[in-house]
């Protein structure tokens, strides 16, 4: 039963043969590969491989040194960058985003405004239904008492003509 490969930084020495599958489950202790690259002169990276600067060829120099093959070290490698490059946010694809939010902060307040202004109308309407409903109670009251008074009135008058 062969032993898993664990690098070791300290000295260089050659590892026993391992299956691909256990390499490639040690390849993120030895891989050391981003650095920031600096910007082009207007501050926005063209695609991901300007964001990363990510040196293929001492990455497979370091893979070959700790045991890997080289075919399986350039694949390594390879898929590495496309990784790299399928998956980062470039500068561009940030300003882009911060745009497309900016433009939806926009929209968004500008709703907020219409819909302050059509709440603003709807109680307007509301206030004036309001008093429309107290002037009509107040009309129904008044001739509901008028009813009263007239009904009582009307039974006196019987009352005293009976007695």
């Amino acid at each position: 039963m062969s032993t898993p490969f664990i690098p070791n930084f300290r000295k260089k020495i050659r590892a026993p043969a391992v299956s691909p599958k256990t390499q490639a489950a040690y390849l993120l202790k030895i891989v050391d590969f981003a650095k920031p690259f600096p910007q082009n002169s207007l501050d926005v990276p063209m695609n991901a491989s300007e964001a990363i600067n990510f040196d293929t060829h001492k990455f497979v120099k370091r893979l070959t040194e700790n045991g890997f093959t080289e075919q399986q070290a350039e694949a390594l490698a390879e898929e590495q960058v496309n990784l790299l490059n399928s998956n980062l946010a470039t500068q561009a694809d940030i300003e882009k985003t911060n745009a497309n939010i900016q433009s939806l902060r926009q929209k968004t307040n500008a709703n907020i405004e219409s819909l302050r202004q059509e709440t603003k109308l709807n109680i307007a309407e509301l206030k004036a239904n309001i008093e429309k409903s107290k002037t009509d109670l107040l009309k129904w009251i008044f001739i509901a008492l008028a009813a009263q008074g007239g009904l009582i009135i009307t039974c006196v008058v019987t009352l005293i003509k009976l007695l």
